[in-house]
């Protein structure tokens, strides 16, 4: 077990893996930098020293936005090969992680959002050079925010950025255009909030505690013949299989350019 494990970035992600882990792992074994002290405030985190921090870890967790990665590796003078680094930057290579770190030992990963309430799912890859110990630690880590999914090839972390990793957004999104339907149809803005809101949580939670899929659900409440069936036959005529596609794919060619 390492001695201990560094975060550096306190965003969303970076905070919601710093208060899961701690949860899981000692306290004293995880720490965390940010160039904000605000947000190292609202963790309850002081006067951080990020150099001595990386050197006393064997673990290092990049959770900084990947168009600042660069800048951020620039300004590190600790020596890092020799550390498991584990990256949930999107589109951002393990060649480069490499090049970048100096490190061999280099983890991949595209957790979302719902790991800030412990409800997360992490994909994530391995270089060659990871051993045992290092996918062991890695699995807790992830563990900590939610579930986790080792891929077989680095190809398909793009893919699951623009899906698992951006996911989150389009349930969000779906949410919100209920409401707003609602709106229009002369419901109260709040109460348009909390009958879209509670049909997409009730859904939610009720298909993570059913046997059936998603599909089978579907199916359950669709009558034939009824008002349901009349919407989700709408949405298809409206080409709603392939609007999806093609927001996914460009999400890919996205996640692609940043690296």
């Amino acid at each position: 077990m390492p001695n201990r494990i560094a975060i550096i970035g306190a965003g969303n992600m970076g905070g919601a893996m710093f208060r899961g882990m701690t949860e899981v792992f000692d306290a004293d074994q995880i720490s965390i930098y940010d160039r904000n002290q605000e947000r190292l405030d609202d963790l309850g985190i002081k006067n951080i020293d990020i150099e001595q921090m990386l050197s006393e870890s064997k673990v290092v967790i990049f959770a900084v936005k990947p168009q600042s990665f660069k800048e951020c590796i620039s300004g590190i003078e600790t020596d890092l090969s020799d550390k498991l680094i584990i990256s949930i930057m999107a589109g951002i290579s393990v060649e480069r992680i490499q090049s970048q770190t100096k490190s061999k030992r280099v983890i991949r990963s595209m957790p979302n959002i719902c790991a800030q309430v412990g409800e997360g799912i992490t994909a994530w890859i391995a270089s060659e050079e990871v051993n045992g110990e290092d996918k062991e630690i890695t699995k807790k880590i992830f563990e900590a925010v939610g579930k986790q999914v080792e891929l077989e090839n680095e190809e398909m972390i793009d893919t699951i950025s623009a899906t698992t990793g951006a996911g989150p957004a389009y349930f969000f999104l779906l949410c919100e255009l209920v409401a707003k339907n609602l709106e229009k149809l002369g419901f109260s803005e709040n109460d348009a909030k909390t009958l879209s809101e509670q049909t997409f949580v009730g859904s939610a939670e009720l298909m993570k505690n059913s046997d059936l899929d998603a599909a089978k659900l579907r199916e359950s409440v669709t009558s034939k013949g009824g008002i349901t069936q009349a919407a989700l036959e709408t949405f298809k005529e409206a080409g709603m299989d392939q609007i999806i596609e093609k927001g996914v794919a460009a999400a890919i060619r996205r996640s692609k350019e940043l690296n």
